[in-house]
């Protein structure tokens, strides 16, 4: 993975394409090591990543390229970054300020909710677990997903 990053950032202006995916496999590499409990790495690679967002904001979007280094969507990686590292205080913080109307599609919209639900489990807030995933979802699903909440 450092290596695909070097390669993307290597160039003395990087493309907007270019720090876009360099960004998402920052993301990519902080949830990977999050998930195993690598926390100084986790780390590391989330502060990258809001240096490449910095530059890439600064870069114009293009009609043919549609940034997916945005703010929702770092928002999003970092729930589940923050999630897996135990900090469910942290995760839930990102959570609050995560704009699901903000990501691209319903299916994303719908993920998202997911996400944000599990740090709501974590801290044993079924119901608004069960709350954030109605907004996405249809009943039947969200309990399937939640299934011992008081609806």
């Amino acid at each position: 993975m450092q290596e695909a990053h070097d390669r993307l950032t290597s160039a003395s202006r990087p493309t907007a394409a270019e720090l876009d995916a360099a960004g998402m496999v920052e993301l990519t590499v902080a949830y990977t090591a999050a998930q195993a409990h690598e926390a100084a790495l986790a780390r590391h690679f989330e502060d990258a990543t809001d240096q490449t967002t910095r530059r890439l904001a600064h870069r114009p979007y293009d009609d043919a390229h549609r940034h997916l280094l945005a703010a929702a969507q770092c928002t999003l990686y970092r729930i589940g970054i923050h999630r897996h590292l135990g900090d469910v205080d942290t995760a839930l913080a990102h959570a609050a300020r995560l704009d699901l109307r903000a990501l691209p599609t319903g299916e994303r919209r719908a993920r998202a909710a997911t996400d944000t639900a599990r740090p709501l489990l974590d801290a044993g807030d079924s119901a608004g677990a069960f709350d954030q995933l109605r907004r996405s979802r249809p009943p039947r699903q969200a309990r399937r997903v939640v299934p011992r909440c008081a609806h």
